[in-house]
């Protein structure tokens, strides 16, 4: 499959991402709400581990934060930015509970506008070997 985690669709006869998008297109994605979903991971570089304590986890460039179905995607995700890596476990049930939607944008990625540190359930530091 050319398009594991679902990124693009076949809409109106284009192809178009459904996530990870730096600019405003003028484009509606139309998500669907999660409301079943208990935990899900989000993978960066360690470097991040601290402001995301203190701050959460934004959205920075991109228009909304991403989140992963397991833990093997969020360490996909972060070793594309580096070796030494953080893995955060996401309370998605506390996030709601805070006011923030989660929608599902692929049957592996979920997206949110924001993270709390208080819906960081734990995290894992990693070294990874280069390939």
């Amino acid at each position: 499959m050319l398009d594991p985690k679902g990124r693009f669709e076949l809409k109106e006869n284009a192809i178009r991402a459904r996530y990870g998008h730096a600019k405003r297109l003028g484009v509606k994605i139309d998500y669907q709400e999660d409301e079943e979903r208990k935990i899900l991971y989000h993978g960066t570089s360690a470097v991040n581990l601290k402001s995301i304590l203190e701050e959460g986890i934004k959205p920075m460039k991109r228009h909304m934060v991403h989140l992963a179905a397991s833990i093997q995607d969020a360490i996909e995700t972060a070793l594309r930015k580096d070796r030494n890596i953080v893995i955060f476990e996401i309370n998605a049930e506390k996030l709601r509970k805070e006011g923030f939607k989660i929608y599902k944008a692929s049957d592996r990625i979920y997206v949110t506008s924001y993270v709390p540190p208080s819906a960081i359930r734990r995290y894992e530091i990693m070294t990874c070997k280069p390939r």
